[in-house]
C-alpha cells in the first residue's frame, strides 16, 4: 500500500502535501473506484498530481474543495450527481486549483 502523503515541489518553488485518491474517497464517503470513475467519464477534471507510477494524488485544498461541492449539491445525502451541478462547480473550484499549483491557464 502507498504512503498516506508526500511532498510534491511546484513550479513556483512552493511544496505542498499531496494525498492519495483513498484520502479523497474516505472524506467523501465513496470508494476510490468511484472517484476513478468520475474522472474517467469527466464529472471531476483528472487530477494534476500523480506519483512516479501515474496515481492520482490531491491537495488538501483540492480535497476541502470537492468535499464542499458534495456537501452543496448534497450528494452525501444520497442525490444523484446527474441531478446536481456538483460536476460543474468542481470543475471551477478544481480549475482555479490548477491556476494556483501549476501556474497554467
Amino acid at each position: 500500500m502507498p504512503p498516506v502523503s508526500k511532498k510534491v515541489r511546484l513550479p513556483n518553488g512552493e511544496e505542498v502535501e499531496v494525498f492519495y485518491i483513498a484520502h479523497l474517497a474516505s472524506a467523501l464517503g465513496r470508494t476510490s473506484g468511484t472517484i476513478r470513475k468520475w474522472e474517467i467519464s469527466g464529472v471531476i477534471p483528472d487530477s494534476c498530481f500523480k506519483d512516479s507510477l501515474g496515481r492520482r494524488m490531491y491537495t488538501q485544498e483540492q480535497i476541502d474543495a470537492i468535499v464542499r461541492c458534495a456537501e452543496k449539491a448534497k450528494i452525501s445525502q444520497g442525490l444523484s450527481i446527474a441531478n446536481t451541478s456538483f460536476s460543474n462547480w468542481v470543475h471551477k473550484e478544481l480549475d482555479e486549483l490548477r491556476k494556483k499549483y501549476l501556474g497554467k491557464e
